[in-house]
């Protein structure tokens, strides 16, 4: 496997082919390659016209400071190459002089420099901090990425989309009639008198109604499914037997060994329509 080095230092740029053989190496070994390559192909003495692009003293001591590409903007400096690169890759490595310092005068990394150079046990908590910064952000770039990959295929679906729509529209739920409907069966509920018995605190019943409107159609269908279980095929009532099997299946209430407790809600919540 060979590898395309894109390796930056300051304004200055060398592009280097680096074999890998299986790309058992790690992203930190690649990157002091990098450097390496980097400062062993800067010229010596006075530059000549033919002679690299990039300018820097042989002598010079690099150290690199990031490693990305273009679509991951993280590489942990202990990854193995071949867990994310193939053969052909352009990877970019920045350089920076090797002792940078801060205000303090002292030696000053960056956040991939310090998690690849610092592994003492001093360092560690500082490191693996810094660590999960990074990985976070790598987390946050890839959703972003997925967002945009489904964007633009629902931009390319959304005719299809639409004519689909369009096919099927008397197969479909109207929303706005599904919330009449809502609306509609909850003034029942209200009327009735049951649900300020079962629910007498308003905050609560706002949040139930909440969920009826948005999950109405669904709700709808599992009234309809267990409706029919024991009355040929109706679906107009909800008798005990077929409300007690879709209190197990639905995991929530034990009928076998607490029928009373079923029983109690089946006839206290019961509602007549108009």
């Amino acid at each position: 496997m060979k590898l395309k080095l894109v390796v930056s230092y300051g304004k200055r740029e060398g592009v280097f082919e680096v074999p890998v053989g299986g790309g058992d190496q790690t992203f930190k070994w690649l990157a002091l390659v990098a450097a390496q390559r980097f400062v062993m192909e800067a010229p010596n003495g006075r530059q000549r016209r033919r002679e690299s692009r990039f300018v820097v003293p042989a002598q010079s001591r690099l150290l690199p400071c990031d490693v990305f590409t273009k679509d991951c903007p993280f590489f942990h400096p202990e990854d193995r190459l071949s867990q994310h690169l193939q053969d052909g890759d352009e990877i970019m490595v920045v350089l920076a002089e090797r002792l940078f310092l801060d205000e303090y005068r002292r030696p000053k990394l960056s956040k991939w420099s310090f998690i690849a150079f610092n592994t003492c046990d001093a360092k560690r908590a500082e490191r693996e901090k810094l660590i999960e910064e990074k990985m976070l952000k790598l987390e946050s770039v890839r959703l972003r990425k997925e967002q945009e990959k489904l964007e633009i295929r629902l931009e390319r679906e959304r005719p299809h989309i639409q004519k689909m729509k369009e096919i099927m529209r008397e197969q479909l739920y109207d929303e706005k009639v599904v919330e009449e409907t809502m609306i509609f069966e909850w003034g029942l509920i209200k009327s009735s008198g049951v649900l300020d018995e079962m629910v007498p605190d308003e905050e609560e019943q706002r949040t139930i109604r909440a969920f009826f409107i948005r999950h109405y159609t669904e709700l709808s269908d599992v009234y309809k499914f267990y409706s029919a279980v024991n009355s040929g095929g109706g679906t107009h009532t909800l008798e005990y037997i077929e409300f007690s099997k879709f209190l197990s299946e639905a995991d929530i209430i034990d009928v076998g060994n607490h029928s009373n407790v079923a029983l109690k809600i089946f006839i206290e919540s019961h509602v007549k329509g108009e």
